[in-house]
């Protein structure tokens, strides 16, 4: 079976800063620990960071980890087999093979024609649905392009909302993506809208 890194590309996701050309990932988290999935943003590089991100969390479904960790009791490994007990042997390794078949090719896509993003994210999305197990894509937002579409998701990210009394004011501000105090603004309103996701989960598990 190949390795999850074999396809380079660098790290999977852009450290949560927003570049000249990012993408911006939204993502649902399914796990069998947690009442509902999990809803967050993803900042990559550029489309192929894209990719590469989806290959390595479709890894992560597809590809028994290693070994367990010093103290845990049950072991990653363990936890993983026991949740895909339900796949015949070698179905596994089937899907992941077709989907690094499938990525690899979106990859050299990517690679030959940048400027194709729409396209290529649908299709990005369709070979992730199709063979992750707990994860699912959904809008994937190329910027600048998709900047209208994700705002009118988000909301402007000069509106504070803890802050009525500006709200005004600050909705009158035009964002301009090729600033990058604004980009690092609407990074900082994607990383608030994770955190308040992953508190609604935390309040909800322990409720």
């Amino acid at each position: 079976m190949a390795s999850p890194g074999s396809l380079g590309g660098g790290e999977a996701a852009g450290g949560g800063q927003l570049g000249p050309h990012s993408c911006v990932l939204e993502t649902l988290t399914w796990s069998p620990d947690a009442p509902a999935a999990s809803l967050r943003y993803v900042i990559v590089d550029d489309l192929t960071q894209a990719i590469t991100y989806c290959r390595s969390r479709l890894a992560q479904d597809l590809i028994a980890p290693i070994s367990p960790q010093e103290g845990d009791e049950e072991g990653d490994e363990e936890r993983w087999r026991r949740a895909r007990a339900i796949f015949v042997p070698g179905e596994l390794e089937r899907r992941w093979q077709a989907a690094e078949q499938a990525l690899a090719e979106l990859r050299a896509e990517a690679d030959a024609d940048e400027r194709n993003t729409s396209a290529l994210s649908e299709r990005l999305r369709a070979v992730t649905q199709q063979y992750a197990l707990d994860l699912e894509v959904g809008a994937i937002y190329a910027l600048p392009d998709d900047l209208a579409a994700l705002l009118a998701v988000i909301g402007n990210p000069f509106v504070w909302w803890d802050d009525e009394v500006q709200s005004v004011e600050q909705e009158r501000a035009p964002f301009d993506y090729a600033n990058a105090r604004h980009r690092d603004i609407l990074a900082r309103r994607l990383r608030e809208q994770n955190e308040a996701e992953d508190a609604e989960a935390e309040a909800g598990a322990s409720g």
